[in-house]
């Protein structure tokens, strides 16, 4: 094992968790081959310093509270983070649509300028959200859809 590309790794995950695919991606930029990563990218893993599935679920669950998306807007950010798109569209596909519509009311709680219908219309545009979301969120909040 590449002791170098291991270290370096070691200093990447120290200021957050990445997945496996951005240390990889981090490691060629860096020069090193196949030969190098793999080994190391399996020994993080042994090690319990790697985990895709613990990331995933810290992007979700940040993303959910920071600026909820719809699961289209879910998978393209799991994807930007190198989930590959199968894996990322089916961990946005487990979250509830309670769950979403929870935490875009949170969210609007917290961010009131998102009560004026302008900003709300918008936000609800650029979120990607599926048509029963929208209808629940809007009934949620008392705004009539006559």
């Amino acid at each position: 094992m590449n002791d170098k590309a291991f270290e370096y790794c070691l200093d990447l995950l120290k200021k957050r968790d990445r997945t496996s695919y951005e240390l990889a991606v981090k490691l060629a930029g860096k020069g090193f081959g196949e030969n190098d990563s793999v080994p190391v990218l399996k020994r993080l893993s042994e090690l319990g310093l790697i985990d895709d599935n613990r990331v995933i679920k810290d992007i979700l669950k940040d993303r959910l509270y920071r600026r909820p998306m719809g699961r289209d807007g879910l998978t393209a950010v799991l994807e930007k983070s190198g989930i590959p798109g199968p894996v990322a569209e089916q961990s946005a596909e487990m979250i509830s649509d309670q769950r979403i519509v929870d935490a875009v009311l949170d969210y609007i709680d917290r961010n009131p300028r998102f009560l004026e219908l302008k900003r709300l219309n918008s936000f609800l545009r650029s979120g990607g959200f599926e048509a029963e979301m929208v209808e629940t969120i809007l009934i949620r909040l008392g705004i009539s859809l006559e």
